[in-house]
């Protein structure tokens, strides 16, 4: 896999390989550049995988609000993030917060803001029939940030759960 440094500037994107599969692929057109694998029955729990880190995200907590991020290597938790009733961000152990929002009240993409209001990385829902495509754009502040690679693959879990969700409460 190439690291995302190898690909600054070129649209990022996480697709779906296979109709209602699993297991999902960050590319810079034929690039891959992460992997992402549901597991369980419900999705509550995703391995990822980008610039050679992995990590397990997991539901935890009431109505499963909560998800945390796990460092396969450490076993420690490196980041969660919380839904609040009006606010929802990613907090990391050393006590910094980042902010997930959406860009316009009726808007299904999501961004990661700094402290700031500096929007990091969006990732923005692609109409695909049958499969679930999620455009990634890193702003140019985020590219030295450690945390990157861990932020698209968090983002990339987050809305792709939400699609399979949305997907699920349709058809059913």
């Amino acid at each position: 896999m190439k690291a995302l440094r190898d690909v600054i500037g070129k649209e990022l994107c996480w697709i779906q390989p296979r109709v209602l599969g699993r297991s999902f692929e960050l590319k810079a057109q034929d690039e891959l550049l992460g992997t992402l694998s549901l597991k369980g029955l419900v999705g509550h729990q995703a391995e990822g995988e980008c610039d050679g880190r992995r990590w397990r995200f997991e539901r935890r907590g009431a109505m499963g609000g909560n998800v945390f991020a796990r460092d396969l290597r450490s076993g420690h938790d490196v980041a969660t993030f919380r839904r609040r009733w009006r606010t929802t961000h990613f907090t990391f152990p050393d006590g910094r917060t980042l902010d997930w929002r959406r860009p316009g009240l009726f808007s299904m993409a999501r961004q990661v803001m700094d402290p700031q209001g500096g929007a990091l990385v969006s990732f923005s829902r692609r109409l695909r029939l049958f499969r679930i495509e999620i455009a990634v754009g890193i702003d140019t502040i985020a590219w030295g940030r450690p945390e990157l690679p861990l932020l698209v693959t968090f983002g990339g879990y987050l809305l792709i759960e939400s699609s399979r969700r949305r997907h699920a409460a349709a058809s059913g």
